[in-house]
């Protein structure tokens, strides 16, 4: 049985962990900090979308999400917790790419690459989002070359999976 089949998490946790001199505890950094961009993205989205309007819920809706998960949770690299909040950064991108906002698309696309190599039962929603944000690239921009940074992310990201399926 497995749950995740790309790299991706784990050439994530290897950079604090590497840098760390191989200290296994770098591992809880590593999830603390993947955890912590996606909170920062999701911020970030929501000042895109409407300022400190949407900024102010959102935050304090995720200090609550955060203080009820625990720091256990938010620090386990474990990957079936390590996707609750990149999940919710997937949301965000998502909403972005129908507001038309040229980052969501390529957010969606790594973020997506993320939660489906780190847990594939995430694969249906992660699909969904993708073809949401593709729909609402072409129906605002009208063109293909909107698409390429997305695509260049999805590449980038699913390569290693793509070349372990060939070798």
């Amino acid at each position: 049985h497995w749950n995740h089949p790309g790299p991706l998490l784990f050439w994530l946790l290897a950079i604090p962990y590497r840098l760390a001199g191989t200290d296994p505890s770098a591992l809880l950094l590593g999830a603390a900090l993947i955890n912590g961009v996606a909170v920062a993205g999701m911020l970030w989205l929501a000042w895109r979308r409407g300022r400190l309007a949407l900024v102010a819920p959102l935050s304090f809706a995720l200090a609550l999400l955060i203080h009820t998960l625990g720091p256990l949770l938010v620090r386990n690299p474990w990957n079936a917790w390590i996707v609750v909040l990149p999940f919710g950064l997937l949301v965000m991108a998502t909403w972005s790419a129908l507001e038309d906002d040229r980052l969501g698309w390529p957010v969606v696309a790594g973020t997506g690459a993320l939660l489906c190599q780190t847990h594939i039962g995430l694969a249906p929603f992660v699909v969904a989002a993708t073809v949401v944000a593709v729909v609402a690239v072409r129906r605002h921009r009208r063109t293909w070359r909107a698409l390429v940074p997305g695509f260049v992310v999805l590449v980038v990201c699913w390569a290693p999976v793509a070349l372990d399926l060939v070798a």
